[in-house]
């Protein structure tokens, strides 16, 4: 298990030159991304209200 852990750590070490300046801007899409998710869950369980 360890090392795969490593493994994936190391691919995302190599990508990060490019996102270091936008780490905010992706943060704020994960957030976007969740807010959809509830909105989607609400609409399922009790419809619109």
């Amino acid at each position: 298990v360890r090392g795969r852990k490593q493994g994936r750590k190391k691919k995302r070490k190599e990508g990060r030159k490019e996102e270091k300046g936008n780490k905010k801007e992706r943060e704020g899409d994960r957030r976007e991304g969740q807010r959809k998710e509830r909105r989607k869950r609400k609409e399922r369980e009790g419809g619109r209200r």
